[in-house]
């Protein structure tokens, strides 16, 4: 980072790192377990990592999204927008590989008179795991996934 915009310190660059192998945006929790696990040396509480976050999104090194889960999620914002989709069962988190939204936000811009700046989507469902653990009796979700998905209205 450069010393005009903010300055580096030992607990930022370590909450930066806790970024470098992410493969998924990560929540405040979820940074601090990995800076904790670096031990550096420096002593970094929750607190921190959640003004280091929010500093760093400030100043456009990350992306911050809150998702329908209320937690807020970050990832470096060289990556780019991504989307996800998020299991309900045990919260793993898989990036899809296309925006569903290409193509769409032209025409809805063109049809509504609207300037287009941005969207979200969060898929929600239940993983391979998660199906597949509901049919192991021991497991304590067996029971709680039916065979065929919900309905909608």
């Amino acid at each position: 980072m450069t010393g005009d915009t903010l300055r580096s310190t030992r607990g930022r660059e370590a909450v930066k790192r806790a970024f470098d192998h992410a493969t998924h945006p990560l929540t405040a929790d979820e940074v601090l377990a990995t800076v904790r696990a670096e031990d550096d040396g420096t002593t970094t509480s929750l607190a921190t990592v959640y003004r280091t976050l929010a500093a760093l999104a400030t100043h456009g090194y990350l992306l911050k999204d809150v998702g329908i889960d209320g937690k807020a999620r970050y990832q470096q914002s060289e990556h780019g927008h991504v989307h996800y989709l998020r299991c309900s069962v045990c919260g793993e988190v898989q990036p899809l590989s296309f925006c569903p939204l290409e193509g769409i936000e032209e025409r809805l811009s063109r049809e509504s008179g609207y300037v287009i700046t941005g969207h979200r989507i969060e898929v929600t469902g239940v993983c391979p795991s998660c199906v597949a653990a509901q049919r192991d009796v021991d497991h304590p979700m067996a029971g709680q996934l039916s065979d065929t998905p919900p309905r909608t209205p």
